[in-house]
């Protein structure tokens, strides 16, 4: 059985270690000892040896611990089984079966990409990639799509140190990749150009402070209909991705021919948009004859009932006070019909809206 002092030590390494995860921004060896109340000297060996296994990395510029690459692939495992990870993997096998390219989910973090998943295409050769592993965010395609919002001055900032040649084809001048990144820019603003010329509102939105997927999902949020994005690798491919938020479908088109075909999605999206509305609409009107059916329908149902009423104030309130349900509206397109009054049994030349307010 472990000793004492083992459990103690082994306790402490995983006290630094959920320390460390709650702030991204790590700490220094007096700011742990001091939230941890815990000498330096006793943490000092705990922290070398979580440095030397993975689990820590330590900033030689401000000299935060942070948490390392191999608690990250221990978490993952575990990640394997939520179900937010679940639905992602299999939108990257839908993208992968599409494309026919290998599909990444990464994160940038501190100049470099995590990656966090991989879908291989059966079609092509294997990437070097592995789940759970770091690479300079500049050379990689996902790395640079992560990158695409930095400035010459951010990208200075963030590799303080210079860029070193991961391949022969690694980019390892600033200016380059700048320019490779600034391409990109300007590849989305002339198609907004000619978007705008046929009358389409369009926004670029190169925040840097913010990540992609916070910036799809507040769009999203706003109803804006189609997302485009654009990396590396649709530049070389002539490729950019497009997204409907109306049916949330994903696809890799062509750059040519975009501006015709989103000129059309946007009158497609509109008639889908209107027509889902209308059948769900359509779908909460009920039509009711009795009484015994209108209390029915609306307990089980809901919605809006379309029944005959007399027109009489007295009747109106009668049914509010017995069901809750007032007139939403009277129809001004509803054919006459006559028939009669679902409450009173008295003549009634049209149907009326019932519903219950809210």
């Amino acid at each position: 059985m472990p000793s004492g002092d083992a459990h103690r030590s082994l306790a402490r390494a995983l006290d630094l270690l959920e320390l460390c995860s709650l702030n991204g921004s790590g700490y220094t060896l007096t700011q742990l000892s001091q939230h941890l109340g815990i000498a330096k000297g006793s943490i000092s060996p705990l922290l070398h040896t979580l440095l030397a296994r993975g689990y820590l990395t330590l900033d030689d510029q401000d000299h935060h611990y942070r948490i390392g690459r191999m608690a990250f692939r221990i978490g993952n495992t575990y990640l394997e089984e939520a179900s937010a990870l679940r639905e992602i993997y299999r939108l990257m096998h839908d993208i992968v079966s599409v494309c026919h390219e290998t599909c990444h989910l990464g994160s940038l973090k501190n100049g470099d990409v995590y990656y966090l998943k991989k879908v291989e295409t059966p079609l092509r050769s294997r990437t070097v990639t592995v789940e759970g592993r770091s690479l300079p965010a500049y050379a990689t395609g996902v790395g640079k799509a992560l990158l695409a919002d930095y400035q010459l001055p951010q990208l200075k900032a963030l590799y303080y140190d210079g860029l070193y040649p991961l391949t022969e084809h690694t980019i390892t001048d600033f200016r380059l990749l700048a320019d490779q990144l600034a391409e990109i820019r300007t590849r989305f603003e002339a198609i907004a150009a000619q978007l705008k010329a046929k009358g389409i509102s369009v926004k670029i939105d190169d925040r840097d402070n913010v990540r992609s997927g916070f910036k799809f999902a507040e769009y999203e949020l706003k109803g804006v209909p189609v997302r485009l994005a654009m990396g590396p690798r649709d530049m070389e491919n002539g490729t950019i991705e497009l997204v409907r938020r109306d049916t949330l479908e994903k696809q890799t088109v062509s750059q040519e021919g975009l501006v015709e075909r989103i000129e059309g999605l946007m009158t497609e999206i509109q008639e889908n948009i209107y027509r889902k509305a209308l059948n769900y609409r359509e779908s909460m009107i009920t039509k009711v004859d009795t009484w015994e059916e209108f209390k029915q329908v609306l307990d089980d149902k809901g919605g809006f009932l379309l029944a005959h009423w007399d027109g009489t104030v007295e009747t109106e309130v009668a049914i509010k006070e017995a069901t809750k349900a007032t007139i939403r509206c009277i129809p001004i397109d509803a054919p006459d019909e006559e028939g009669v009054c679902v409450f009173s049994g008295k003549p009634s030349h049209r149907r009326v809206l019932f519903a219950r307010s809210y």
